[in-house]
């Protein structure tokens, strides 16, 4: 299992469609383009709202992501996943792209400083930088940004529905297994 990164140059404007469903206290919203994954949301009681804002031609479906929805479920259900899908990093600048596939690569239950990630990057002076990247990653939990910590270990911001309290929850979650 692994995710493949792609380029179906998607944008905004594109058709898309999404997928809702709850799980273990959690709603969660796939967004796939051509069975990409281009967007992931949980957390929050707007997600519908959220998602026609940000991508303006998305409709919802049940027909497409089966196995996406599968691999989330049981990953907010503890379990540890080794995602399995496409993905499609159509927002990120080269520097981004470069955080985001090195923040792939941080394991279940293991956490990494927003300076060790930008070294990983070849940018060890980047660590706002990274901040800035993880604030605006479309696609969390299959890209783990909840993993990466301040340099003092503790747990800083994070952009999904209730903050820092779900980044906490989330690495809990993973500590427990």
């Amino acid at each position: 299992m692994s995710i493949k990164i792609i380029d179906t140059s998607f944008s905004i404007d594109k058709p898309c469609q999404y997928r809702i469903f709850k799980t273990s206290g959690f709603t969660v919203a796939t967004i796939l383009y051509n069975e990409v994954v281009v967007g992931l949301k949980f957390g929050s009681n707007t997600i519908d709202q959220e998602i026609c804002a940000e991508y303006i031609s998305a409709k919802p479906t049940n027909k497409v992501g089966q196995e996406l929805t599968l691999q989330l479920e049981a990953y907010f259900k503890g379990n540890k996943i080794n995602f399995d899908c496409m993905i499609d990093l159509w927002w990120a600048s080269d520097f981004s792209r470069k955080v985001l596939v090195n923040c792939i690569n941080v394991d279940y239950g293991k956490t990494i400083s927003y300076g060790q990630l930008a070294s990983s990057a070849c940018s060890p002076k980047a660590a706002r930088a990274v901040g800035s990247v993880m604030a605006n990653n479309h696609i969390p939990i299959i890209i783990p940004c909840h993993r990466v910590l301040r340099s003092d270990g503790t747990i800083g911001q994070y952009s999904a529905a209730q903050g820092s309290t779900t980044k906490q929850k989330l690495l809990t979650m993973e500590t427990l297994k």
